[in-house]
């Protein structure tokens, strides 16, 4: 019979549900820190994409940033670890999105 040790814990989970300020313009998540160990982001709106980075600020299609599909979800892979503070951008104002860092 093989004996396993677990070891690690759990990170506290914090909100930063909100809205894009200014469509087109990249803002700031996640109370502007870097993750300590990952995070995510669930797109509301039905047919708008969104787009993140944690390397660079947040452009639309920009080098670096990850698209988010309407209605979908983002989560970082297990062993990731975020680089830099999340940026994200979305091209119109009031866009709702739901992020989760820890």
């Amino acid at each position: 019979m093989a004996t396993f040790q677990i070891s690690g814990g759990s990170a506290q989970a914090y909100s930063d549900d909100g809205t894009i300020t200014l469509g087109g313009t990249a803002q700031f998540i996640c109370a502007g820190q870097r993750p300590s160990t990952g995070f995510s982001i669930f797109n509301n709106h039905p047919s708008a994409d969104l787009w993140f980075s944690d390397s660079t600020v947040a452009a639309i299609d920009g080098t670096g940033c990850v698209r988010i599909p309407a209605m979908a979800l983002y989560e970082t892979p297990g062993l990731y670890v975020p680089i830099d503070k999340l940026s994200l951008i979305g091209v119109t104002t009031g866009h709702k999105y739901t992020a989760r860092y820890w």
